[in-house]
């Protein structure tokens, strides 16, 4: 029997040796390489990891393009491996599903042996983005008298602009060249140079899918509407043009930019912030009542200021200036410009 056990022993101790080499070699930590592809993936898109490096294990699952599992904001990548007793190079392509929402997320691979053991071998952050470009003016309101810029909102830094914006036949066309980006790009609201000042009108802003892509492919990455108002603003359907010039204590002089889409008969005047709101103007029809257009006003600054109305149609002008230091009363002109005709039955 004792004769036995050395033989045994003889037999099993190179055996143990190995699997104590195979263990032990598994405690270096492996070298990975994680690419996606698309470069950028977005939300609602499925794309694909490429992982590649050097480990001691070799696959031994029977499918050769492996799923990655979602739960929540991690994305779980499990292998099915046989240990070596050396590193070697490996390779694979992982199917990532659709994912719901932006990123980050965070990204592990896992191996399961022949025994069941489950170890963590790898993890990184993963950014996945918003698939549909968020793009607004620089300025709430585009008039045809300023230069405006275009923000693109929460792209990857590795996005940049490749060559100049061209506008041509109503198109507005921004060549965004997507970068190559790492796993987890810093996110950045991007900014184009200035544009025009543009005449007025509507115009279509695209980002084609290659810089130098025709301007009118119906496949692109962004499509939408840009308004250009003329300025001074027009009221009442363009019967009045309505602007305001202002000049503070050190001098400085500008014109009143509106804070935001006029209505059909009132727009609104900022002067030095977009925010901080100075002059409203009204253009009302009371031909009904006294044969007149009324102009109303109000503003809560003591900065000098001149509003002009013009009568388009007439070419009658009105000013109603406000001095410099004083608090600017309302304007209340019920007598503004005559009606070209008498509403019927009113007599005149």
């Amino acid at each position: 029997m004792a004769a036995e056990r050395k033989t045994l022993l003889r037999t099993l101790g190179p055996i143990l040796a190995l699997l104590c080499l195979v263990f032990t070699s598994t405690a270096a930590e492996a070298e990975f390489l994680i690419e996606s592809q698309p470069t950028v993936p977005l939300v609602g898109d499925p794309f694909q990891l490429v992982v590649s490096g050097q480990w001691p294990f070799f696959p031994s699952g029977t499918d050769p393009r492996p799923g990655v599992e979602v739960d929540g904001d991690v994305l779980r990548l499990v292998l099915q491996v046989r240990r070596l007793g050396t590193e070697i190079p490996f390779a694979f392509t992982a199917d990532v599903p659709p994912l719901a929402a932006v990123g980050p997320y965070r990204l592990e691979i896992r191996t399961v042996d022949a025994f069941g053991t489950e170890e963590l071998q790898h993890q990184a952050e993963l950014g996945v983005f918003r698939g549909r470009l968020m793009v607004r003016p620089s300025e709430p309101v585009v008039t045809s008298s300023e230069p405006f810029r275009l923000t693109f909102e929460q792209v990857p830094i590795c996005d940049d602009f490749e060559g100049p914006v061209v506008v041509e036949d109503g198109i507005i066309r921004v060549p965004l060249r997507i970068g190559a980006c790492p796993l987890l790009p810093q996110i950045v609201d991007l900014e184009t140079p200035d544009i025009g000042p543009l005449p007025a009108g509507e115009y279509t802003v695209i980002v084609p899918l290659e810089p130098d892509q025709p301007a009118r492919w119906l496949n692109v990455r962004h499509r939408s509407k840009l308004t250009v108002l003329p300025d001074p603003v027009p009221l009442a359907d363009g019967r009045f043009e309505v602007e305001v010039v202002w000049r503070d204590d050190a001098g400085s002089t500008g014109r009143g930019v509106l804070a935001r889409p006029p209505s059909e008969d009132s727009a609104l005047f900022w002067f030095f912030e977009r925010e901080n709101w100075e002059l409203m103007v009204k253009v009302l029809d009371g031909c009904a009542i006294n044969q007149h257009h009324w102009v109303f006003s109000g503003a809560t600054t003591d900065v000098e200021h001149t509003l002009t109305v013009r009568d388009t149609v007439t070419g009658a002008v009105r000013t109603y200036t406000n001095p410099l230091g004083t608090a600017s009363p309302a304007v209340n002109d019920t007598a503004a410009f005559p009606c070209e005709d008498p509403p019927a039955g009113t007599g005149g």
